[in-house]
């Protein structure tokens, strides 16, 4: 991972008694003109766990809101199916083995 001293000093100030003055959005952008391809992987990994979460949110109902904190948007959702297909897929159930 590279040293990112100005990425970070230019981020905004986080404080607990007001809303941030930039988007989450904005920020992740501003990191992505910055960040190594290597880095840009890991962030992309970061953000995976909200994109499954969101993946099973919209089998279970289609209307449903996402996260926008995630790797993909509504509309490339929508590109893995229209929501009446999403709707009518089967959840398939997970098995994980143990190895020995």
């Amino acid at each position: 991972m590279a040293n990112y001293y100005c990425l970070m000093a230019g981020l905004p100030d986080i404080t607990l008694d007001s809303p941030m003055s930039v988007s989450f959005p904005d920020i992740r952008e501003e990191m992505e003109m910055t960040l190594s391809d290597k880095d840009k992987q890991l962030i992309f990994y970061f953000f995976l766990e909200n994109d499954c979460k969101n993946l099973v949110r919209l089998l279970k109902n289609p209307d449903a809101e996402i996260n926008p904190n995630c790797n993909y948007t509504m509309e490339q959702y929508d590109y893995l199916g229209s929501r009446d297909e999403l709707q009518r897929a089967p959840i398939p159930s997970v098995h994980v083995g143990v190895r020995a």
